[in-house]
C-alpha cells in the first residue's frame, strides 16, 4: 500500500507543477445532498451543513488538499510510541479542507475531475490506513458523493478492493462513519447498472448480518438506523434467498429493537422497518419467524394504528403504504394465532380502526375506479365510432359522461351524497389526491390505495366470520358500537366493503344485515337498507327515515 501511494503521490506533484498558475475553475459551494434512488426514481435529499459564504475553488486547490492527506497517510509514527496511529491528532485546518472538498463533490464536474485523477485509490488507500474517525468519514462521505454519478458508481462497483473495504467498516463503532458507509452502500445498491456486484458481496459475506443486527441492537442514531434500513429493504426486496436466509428471531427482534428507538410516529424510517416485516411475511420461513415473535411484534404494530387514529380524521396522505403494510402483516399474526377468533373479536380497536381508514380511503378508490371506468368507455366508444361512424362526437361525449355516472352510482362512489343535497360525503382528503391520472405519480398512488383498500377488506371480512362465532354479548358489542356510535357516512363506507366481500364461506353482508334485526340495532337497520337500496340519507336527521331522493334511478 506504502508504495502505492508513493506513486499517486508523484502523479499529483507533477500535475501540480503542471497547472501551478493555469486558468482556474471557479466552484460554488452548496448545500451537500445525497442522491437517494427508490422505485427507479432519484430524491434529493439535504445530508450536511455548509458555510453560508460562497467560497471559490480551484483544480490547484483540490490538489493541494489531497497531498496534504497523503502526507498524513505517509507520517511514521513518533519514536517511542508505538500507540500513535495517523488522524489521532489531524490538523484541524486539514479536516476543515477536507470538509470543503466533501462539500463540493457532490458536484458532478467536481466528482468526474476527482475521479480522473484517482481520487477513489487515494480515498481507499487513506481509509485503510487511516484511525482517525472524521477522516475516515469524510473520505466515505465523498466517495458516496462520487457514487451518485452513474459512470463513477459503474467503475466503483468494478473495483473490489473497494467494496470489500466498504462492508468491512461495517465493523467500525463510529455512527457518523457508519452513517457514509451505509449511504454510500444503499445508493450503490440502488442503480441497477451497479448492484450487481455489490449484491455479491453482501451475499458472500459472513459478517455482514451479524454487524447489522449490532447496529440495530445498540445505535441510537436514527439517521443511522434509517440508512441500515434502507440497506436491509433493497437487498430483501432484490434477493430472495437473503429475505429467506435473514429471517431469523434475531433479526426480527433486532428490527423491533431499532422501532423502539424511531419511535412509532409515522415516519419514512418506520414505514422502511414495516415494509421489511411484509416482505418477510411473504415467505414461508418468513412468516413462522414472525409468528414466533408475534406477541412483541404485534405491539408497535397497533401502537402506530393507533397513533395514527388518535384523531377523529385520518390522514392518508404519504401513509398508504405504511399502512398496508401494518395491516398485512397483523392480519398474517392474527390468522396464524390458533385461536384467531377470539383473538380478532376481543381487540376492541380494529373495527374502529378500519371504519376511520375506510373514511378517507373509499372514496379516492371509487373515484379512482369511476374514472378508470369511463375512460375505458370513451375508448370504446371511440373506437366504435372510428369503424362505423354512427355516432357524432356530441353521442359519444355524452355516453361517456352517462356510463360514468351509472358506474359512480352502482360501483358506490363517494360523490353519491350521502348526506343530502347540502352536505357531501366526500373527505376535504380526496383535494389532495387530484393529480392528472395520466401521470406515473396518479398510477402510483392509485395502486397504493387500492392495495390498502383489498388488505382491509380481507381483514375485516375475517373480523366478520370471527363474529360470527362469537357468542351473543360479542356481537351485540360491537353492533351497538356501530348503531351508536358511527356516523352514517362511515357506514355507508362500511357497507360498500362488505357488499364486496366473498359470500363464502360466510356472507358478510347477509350476516351484518341479519345480526342488526336479531340485535334491535334499529339504526343500524335502516342504514343498511337504505344503502343497499340506493337511497340517499339525510344526515341531518339520524333519528328519522326520511330519504332524499333515489341514486338508483
Amino acid at each position: 500500500m506504502r508504495k502505492s501511494v508513493h506513486s499517486l503521490y508523484g502523479i499529483l506533484t507533477l500535475t501540480q507543477k503542471w497547472l501551478t498558475m493555469s486558468a482556474m475553475l471557479i466552484l460554488r459551494s452548496v448545500p451537500v445532498i445525497r442522491l437517494r434512488l427508490q422505485n427507479c426514481a432519484a430524491t434529493l435529499i439535504c445530508w450536511r451543513r455548509t458555510p453560508s459564504v460562497t467560497q471559490p475553488f480551484s483544480k490547484h486547490w483540490l490538489f493541494s488538499t489531497l497531498m496534504k492527506l497523503i502526507e498524513e497517510v505517509e507520517k511514521d509514527p513518533e519514536q517511542g510510541d508505538e500507540d500513535a496511529e495517523f488522524g489521532l491528532d489531524v490538523d484541524e485546518e486539514l479536516q476543515n479542507e477536507l470538509c470543503k472538498l466533501w462539500d463540493i463533490s457532490m458536484n458532478m464536474d467536481v466528482a468526474r475531475f476527482l475521479q480522473e485523477f484517482k481520487a477513489i485509490d487515494i480515498l481507499i488507500s487513506v481509509i485503510g490506513k487511516s484511525k482517525a474517525p472524521r477522516v475516515t468519514e469524510i473520505c466515505v462521505g465523498i466517495l458516496g458523493n462520487m457514487a451518485c454519478d452513474e459512470e463513477i458508481s459503474q467503475v466503483m462497483s468494478e473495483n473490489t478492493q473497494l467494496i470489500n473495504l466498504i462492508l468491512m467498516l461495517f465493523e467500525n463503532r463510529d455512527p457518523p462513519t457508519l452513517v457514509e458507509t451505509t449511504r454510500l452502500l444503499y445508493t450503490s445498491l440502488s442503480k441497477s447498472s451497479t448492484s450487481g456486484p455489490w449484491i455479491t458481496a453482501v451475499s458472500e459475506s459472513e459478517e455482514i448480518l451479524n454487524n447489522l443486527i449490532f447496529i440495530l441492537n445498540s445505535s441510537t442514531n436514527c439517521d443511522l438506523l434509517k440508512n441500515a434500513g434502507e440497506v436491509i429493504d433493497i437487498l430483501l426486496d432484490q434477493r430472495e434467498d437473503l429475505c429467506d436466509a435473514w429471517a431469523t428471531s434475531q433479526f426480527v427482534t433486532a428490527l423491533m429493537e431499532a422501532i423502539k428507538q424511531i419511535g412509532c410516529h409515522h415516519s419514512e424510517a418506520l414505514e422502511i422497518y414495516f415494509h421489511i416485516f411484509q416482505m418477510f411475511s411473504t415467505m414461508e420461513k418468513g412468516v413462522e419467524t414472525l409468528v414466533a415473535c408475534s406477541s412483541d411484534l404485534e405491539v408497535p404494530l397497533m401502537k402506530y394504528l393507533g397513533v395514527l387514529c388518535e384523531d377523529e380524521i385520518v390522514g392518508l396522505d404519504g401513509r398508504e403504504a405504511c399502512l398496508a403494510s401494518t395491516l398485512s402483516v397483523l392480519n398474517i399474526l392474527f390468522l396464524s394465532d390458533n385461536s384467531v377468533h377470539d383473538k380478532l373479536t376481543s381487540n376492541e380497536n380494529l373495527i374502529r380502526i378500519f371504519i376511520k381508514i375506510l373514511e378517507p380511503l373509499s372514496p379516492l378508490v371509487h373515484m379512482s375506479r369511476s374514472s378508470s371506468s369511463s375512460d375505458d368507455s370513451q375508448e370504446s366508444s371511440q373506437a366504435s365510432s372510428s369503424s362505423s361512424q354512427t355516432e357524432t362526437g356530441e353521442d359519444i361525449s355524452q355516453s361517456v359522461r352517462q356510463n360514468g355516472e351509472h358506474t359512480m352510482r352502482g360501483g358506490g362512489d363517494s360523490n353519491s351524497d350521502v348526506g343530502g343535497s347540502q352536505e357531501s360525503d366526500q373527505n376535504p382528503q380526496s383535494a389532495s389526491y387530484s393529480v392528472e391520472s395520466d401521470t406515473k405519480d396518479s398510477e402510483a398512488l392509485t395502486t397504493k390505495l387500492s392495495v390498502l383498500y383489498n388488505i382491509i377488506k380481507g381483514f375485516l371480512y375475517d373480523l366478520l366470520c370471527s363474529l360470527a362465532e362469537q357468542e351473543y354479548h360479542t356481537v351485540e358489542k360491537t353492533l351497538v358500537y356501530l348503531n351508536s356510535s358511527c356516523s352514517r357516512v362511515r357506514l355507508k363506507y362500511l357497507i360498500f366493503i362488505v357488499k364486496e366481500m366473498s359470500a363464502s364461506p360466510v356472507c358478510a353482508l347477509d350476516w351484518l344485515t341479519d345480526a342488526a334485526n336479531i340485535h334491535k340495532q334499529e339504526r343500524l337497520t335502516r342504514i343498511i337498507d337504505d344503502v343497499l337500496s340506493g337511497r340517499n340519507l339525510n344526515r341531518t336527521r339520524s333519528d328519522s327515515c326520511s330519504v332524499q331522493g333515489s341514486l338508483g334511478q
